[in-house]
């Protein structure tokens, strides 16, 4: 499970010193401390990491990336990126690479449109077609030079 977002919480757990006075209420706060304790989820952005910079150029952190603790191992990287940060935007982009295997369905046979047989078939046979359309040439654009009638 991943959960990703702006929570626009602030906690010593993930928040720099330096905000402490941003630091949320108990009610506001343990609902979701509770849920990262339920769950089972772990930070993995890494604590102290900004993401919101204030009017007042005082960076903070609100958003935040935690994943299940038993896919921990399947994480590559998470952090922010300030270079590639959109024009006006107010908060740093968060790259989180996963490497999640994907399971593979197997293919199914299908028909092959090309001989209009399933694939296999001992007999194939060969589409009928309609004979091909010749390109149109207007008399307008003929490229011929006109015989003179004299």
């Amino acid at each position: 499970m991943l959960w990703l977002g702006d929570f626009n919480r602030h906690h010593p757990l993930w928040e720099l010193d330096q905000n402490q006075h941003l630091n949320s209420t108990e009610d506001n706060i343990q609902p979701l401390l509770d849920l990262i304790h339920i769950y089972n989820m772990e930070l993995i952005l890494p604590p102290g990491t900004p993401t919101y910079e204030t009017v007042t150029s005082n960076w903070t952190r609100p958003d935040n990336v935690w994943l299940s603790s038993h896919a921990l191992n399947l994480t590559i990287s998470c952090n922010t990126n300030p270079y590639i940060c959109p024009i006006h935007a107010d908060h740093l982009p968060i790259i989180t690479v996963i490497d999640m295997p994907v399971a593979h369905a197997p293919l199914e046979p299908h028909l092959t449109f090309v001989t209009l047989t399933s694939p296999n078939s001992k007999n194939p046979s060969r589409p009928t077609s309609k004979p091909t359309p010749q390109p149109f040439t207007s008399p307008l654009n003929n490229n011929s030079t006109p015989k003179s009638t004299n």
